[in-house]
């Protein structure tokens, strides 16, 4: 009887064992398909967002080939390229491009504008940035008087990308978002171009209701003319699968014939969204 006991109690035990392996295996097979199943998916959303990646960037590509093919030759022509509003298209992948193109010279140089136009600009935006705003004109004026130049040698630029904005101290994220889009380095002009201005800048810079309002102002921040070789081309890309993706590029064009380009700067362009509609059905690009 004792022997028939102790060999009972074995059986039960290797059953016991066998069973606990055999669910042990079971989950180290069940682990092992969920983790492969997460690296695919994780594999697909990272395929879609260089999808949509490669489509914003081809986005910007097409629309400095369409202003160099509609210019005309002569240097004023080229000098001159039109911008324009958001443009769709689809792809053949069911893909979704917009591309927005805006003039530089409608927007205030943080380099070259009137310390009042900048002052306006800012207090315009956020009435209460008033360290802001003067921690700004303080650095351009440290600039200008920095030390081991000749009286003729011409100041550095302050700025050489809008994106160091965030880092005068004063200007909050909320405050460098609400800027960014009104503001520019690359124009070199000390007012702004009245017609090619966002609405908000010229609300901005005039305190007044409307744009009709703010035209009408007479403002001395407006110049008659600006060069307006300097835009701002945007290119958002939307893939079927909802993956996002948005570059922008500062592009200037040089006089011809032929007519030629420069990037300036190139950047992500922040939240896609801004051009492409949620409803798809695009003409074919």
């Amino acid at each position: 009887m004792p022997l028939r006991t102790e060999t009972g109690s074995e059986a039960g035990f290797a059953l016991v064992a066998v069973i606990w392996m055999i669910g042990l295996i079971g989950l180290m097979i069940a682990t092992y398909i969920a983790a492969a199943r997460y690296r695919a998916i994780e594999a697909r959303a990272t395929a879609q967002l260089a999808r949509a990646e490669a489509g914003a960037e081809g986005a910007v590509h097409l629309a400095i080939l369409e202003l160099l093919a509609d210019v005309p030759r002569g240097q004023e022509a080229a000098a001159r390229p039109r911008p324009h509003g958001p443009r769709l298209c689809a792809l053949e992948d069911g893909t979704t491009l917009a591309v927005a193109v805006a003039d530089e010279s409608g927007k205030v140089d943080l380099n070259a504008g009137t310390p009042e136009l900048v002052a306006a600009l800012v207090r315009g935006v956020a009435p209460e940035a008033g360290p802001a705003t003067l921690g700004l004109l303080r650095l351009r004026e440290a600039a200008k008087r920095e030390p081991g130049r000749g009286a003729a040698e011409p100041a550095p630029p302050l700025f050489r990308s809008v994106m160091e904005l965030a880092q005068v101290p004063g200007i909050d994220r909320p405050l460098f978002e609400a800027l960014v889009p009104l503001v520019t380095v690359h124009t070199g002009s000390p007012g702004l171009n009245a017609r090619a201005a966002p609405t908000a800048t010229l609300l901005a810079v005039t305190g007044a209701r409307t744009r009709a309002e703010a035209e009408r102002s007479g403002t001395p921040f407006f110049l008659a003319q600006a060069p307006g070789r300097t835009v701002l081309i945007r290119g958002e890309a939307v893939t079927r699968s909802g993956a996002r993706a948005a570059r922008e590029a500062i592009v200037e064009f040089t006089p011809g014939p032929p007519a030629g380009y420069s990037i300036r700067d190139w950047r992500e362009g922040g939240p896609s969204g801004a051009l492409v509609p949620a409803a798809g059905g695009q003409v074919p690009c």
